[in-house]
């Protein structure tokens, strides 16, 4: 991610800058329904002032968004486990018993990352 600060810090200033220059403030002064505008103006390429187009930054936001969600807390994402609560992943298990596995049946919560077992190396990030 160290690569991308650079593509991060200038996506994010073009989007304050599309939002003073369309709407007369900064992005975080717009209203929710405001912010929805801007941000689908950009997810549309309509936006100008992102270097390879507003749509390219959206789609490394949106993708980096959906992985620091979804991902093992390990990485740095999915603080307490809130991306995996709000689709019911009930988190990494070793086994997991023909009980578990039927449909009627909704799994507890481990709240475990992959990690927190013995035979994953964590090594470095």
């Amino acid at each position: 991610m160290k690569n991308l600060r650079s593509v991060y810090s200038s996506g994010l200033a073009a989007i304050n800058n599309y939002a003073q220059s369309s709407k007369g403030m900064p992005f975080s002064k717009l209203s929710a329904s405001e912010q929805d505008a801007i941000l689908k103006a950009i997810e549309q390429n309509q936006a100008n002032g992102f270097a390879g187009g507003s749509a390219q930054f959206f789609n490394l936001l949106r993708t980096h968004t959906i992985q620091g969600t979804f991902s093992d807390p390990f990485y740095g994402g999915n603080e307490n486990f809130i991306g995996w609560d709000l689709i019911g992943y009930p988190g990494a298990r070793i086994a997991v018993s023909a009980n578990l596995q039927r449909m009627d049946v909704k799994p507890e919560s481990s709240r475990k990352s992959a990690y927190d077992y013995g035979m994953f190396n964590k090594g470095e990030i």
